[in-house]
């Protein structure tokens, strides 16, 4: 019979997460990890073999009630990465590079100011990420030099598909 040439069908299960980052109210250079390392949770049902799920990031929202715009790149790992604490230059090991799953960049630009509060949408991302035992990591690393007023003000929403 052979062949091997069949239908394959893939279930997606929407996912979204809320992340809290616990960022302080001070100044942030280029490099600073913001917050601390955070642990995402898929959502149930997340069925992960041994060679890992498949989250395809769609959507990354965030709001800051401090309006500040930060330009940040929101970094996920398959392993977590050494928390250096909330201030401190994020500098990943080799080790941990490998375990590197996707990256989301914010610029300024990208944020809106509505009234006093600033939001921003990055849509479209179709960022596929593996991951193993239905969790994964996120830390945001700030590449500009934002200062916040407000101690835990940002706050991230993924959202996307698990297959």
């Amino acid at each position: 019979m052979g062949g091997g040439g069949g239908i394959r069908n893939v279930v997606a299960i929407p996912f979204a997460v809320d992340l809290d980052v616990a960022n302080a109210a001070a100044a942030y250079m280029a490099g600073d990890q913001i917050g601390a390392v955070m642990e995402v949770l898929a959502p149930a049902p997340f069925l992960s073999g041994p060679q890992g799920q498949v989250l395809i990031l769609q959507t990354m929202t965030g709001n800051d009630a401090d309006n500040v715009k930060a330009a940040v790149d929101v970094l996920f790992f398959r392993v977590a990465p050494v928390d250096v604490g909330d201030g401190n230059a994020f500098a990943p090991t080799a080790a941990e590079i490998a375990s590197f799953i996707g990256l989301v960049s914010v610029a300024a630009a990208d944020w809106a100011v509505y009234g006093s509060v600033a939001a921003v949408v990055k849509a479209g991302l179709l960022e596929a990420m593996r991951v193993v035992g239905g969790k994964f990591w996120a830390v945001v690393v700030s590449t500009g030099a934002p200062t916040y007023a407000t101690a835990n003000i940002l706050k991230i929403k993924l959202a996307g598909v698990q297959t």
